[in-house]
């Protein structure tokens, strides 16, 4: 009914405002860790390491503001079945991925992987 096509209209509304300002602050962040890291540290070696993360660190703050806007839709829908069992298969694979990791640009990706998992089960 009408309830409900006002609530379509929020989340399309709240979507559209999450991607703008995920767009500019992901940017804004990419630019500053990947080209502008002096800023940050005067630590040649700590510069470069951002730089090599800096790829991955775009992508999940590009992901993080959809998941959370979902997750609230979850949580108002009173869906905690779902949420559980999202959490604990996507913790385990993240457990299971970091693992694995032998650099901090390897943690990055299992974060990244962790954030497109999550976005994918909700939309499963």
């Amino acid at each position: 009914g009408i309830k409900r096509m006002h609530l379509i209209s929020l989340f399309r509304r709240l979507g559209v405002l999450a991607g703008i300002v995920v767009l500019v602050c992901s940017t804004a962040a990419f630019v500053l860790v990947s080209q502008k890291g002096t800023l940050l540290t005067a630590s040649p070696s700590i510069v470069k390491i951002m730089e090599s993360i800096s790829p991955w660190m775009f992508a999940i703050f590009l992901l993080q503001p959809f998941n959370l806007l979902y997750e609230g839709i979850a949580i108002a829908s009173n869906d905690f079945n779902f949420l559980v069992g999202m959490y604990g298969t996507s913790i385990v694979f993240l457990v299971g991925q970091t693992h694995f990791c032998a650099s901090l640009a390897d943690v990055w990706r299992s974060f990244f992987m962790f954030q497109v998992i999550r976005f994918v089960q909700f939309f499963v």
